[in-house]
């Protein structure tokens, strides 16, 4: 049976780290990858918190509005400024029908 999977976006890159991850956990099965187009809701370069809200915004939206799936998957990333250092941090958030 094919697993159907959700990516909350239509970034290739996205699509591809998605992709990569569900086949090396479900090595030889029949996998059916799609991107969507979600909104985060936060700004285009999120900022501290921001890219943790952006990815639960996005996985909120998929599982609404595409409820027959096996998993969704929803990723952001963003700047953390620590005071010292600048740096990036991503955040990739799955769901399947059990929930988070």
């Amino acid at each position: 049976m094919t697993k159907k999977i959700i990516v909350a976006s239509t970034n290739p890159v996205k699509v591809a780290v998605a992709e990569a991850a569900f086949r090396a956990v479900f090595p030889g099965e029949d996998l059916e990858i799609i991107g969507v187009t979600t909104c985060s809701g936060v700004s285009e370069q999120p900022y501290g918190d921001e890219a943790l809200m952006g990815a639960a915004h996005r996985l909120e939206a998929v599982t609404r509005e595409h409820p027959l799936a096996d998993f969704w998957i929803s990723q952001e990333g963003g700047l953390v400024d620590d005071g010292e250092t600048m740096y990036n941090r991503a955040w990739i958030l799955v769901a399947d029908s059990e929930g988070i």
